[in-house]
């Protein structure tokens, strides 16, 4: 399947999940010193808007035809971290230099920006040797999109909704493999 295929593909899957799970708006806190970024779909599509912590108008960031969700201010309230459409973007608080930092490994989304700003961690369902998938699992990278390794081996179950604790040294998520058992990865030394 080409790359133009497989975003239709994407394209569709994500059409009808907003069908079925309607945008939420749900807000990214703010940084230290930045904005609060927040998804609408007031003018027809889901794009990320920013707002003051004091209020004020929200400001357009995104505009385009595929959707933007999943907004996640960096600690320094300098970049916003974000998914349009399979992959992970980055921006400037002010929307400008919007660029991809990962690409055609499968689909990715929900980035989580360390506490130092220097890493992303995000949920992924990327293609393994063989034509299969890893399944919903957590990925970590440096900002730039380089340095991509795996966090979690759930499979068959998911690991979804990371978040990082303050000291950065550990990933709190959703998992259904273990039903009832709240889950976080140590990094280096594995999921506990």
């Amino acid at each position: 399947m080409s790359r133009s295929q497989r975003m239709l593909a994407g394209t569709a899957l994500l059409t009808a999940a907003a069908l079925l799970f309607p945008v939420s708006g749900r807000p990214a806190f703010p940084g230290a010193n930045g904005p609060i970024a927040f998804v609408s779909d007031r003018d027809g599509n889901a794009e990320i808007y920013s707002v003051d912590p004091a209020g004020g108008d929200p400001h357009r960031l995104t505009a385009n035809l595929v959707s933007d969700i999943d907004p996640a201010v960096s600690p320094d309230g300098a970049k916003v971290a974000f998914t349009r459409g399979l992959d992970i973007w980055v921006m400037n608080a002010d929307g400008s230099g919007q660029a991809a930092i990962t690409g055609v490994e499968g689909p990715d989304s929900a980035p989580a920006w360390s506490p130092d700003g220097t890493r992303l961690v995000f949920v992924s369902n990327r293609n393994v040797p063989g034509g299969a998938t890893t399944g919903p699992e957590l990925w970590v990278m440096n900002a730039d999109g380089s340095g991509v390794r795996q966090l979690t081996q759930t499979a068959p179950g998911s690991s979804l909704a990371p978040a990082w604790s303050p000291a950065g040294d550990r990933i709190a998520f959703h998992s259904n493999l273990d039903a009832g058992a709240p889950m976080s990865f140590a990094l280096g030394s594995g999921p506990s």
